[in-house]
């Protein structure tokens, strides 16, 4: 919407739904990439780019936890809570 001139504001926001912040999410890429082979950091940014649909720089927290849940080399319930402790709506 933004595109369009357009900005909505928090009364369009959905319960729980965050988005992440590149500061809130380059802890969280800082913890994968100890802890597992991954592809280059410019790899990673650009597989993220998918899931910014309004190019702000943000992706929803919920669309991440799927991505890390279901997709590629899945993490399990409590490794993803921790990933993303303190910066998702509970």
């Amino acid at each position: 919407m933004q595109w369009f001139g357009k900005l909505p504001g928090k009364k369009y926001k959905r319960k729980g739904e965050k988005r992440l912040t590149f500061e809130e999410w380059l802890p969280i890429f800082d913890q994968l990439s100890k802890e597992k082979e991954v592809g280059s950091y410019a790899d990673f940014m650009e597989g993220l780019k998918v899931f910014d649909k309004d190019e702000s720089g943000k992706i929803m927290a919920a669309e991440l936890r799927h991505v890390l849940l279901a997709l590629g080399e899945r993490l399990n319930t409590e490794e993803v809570d921790e990933l993303l402790q303190g910066v998702e709506d509970g």
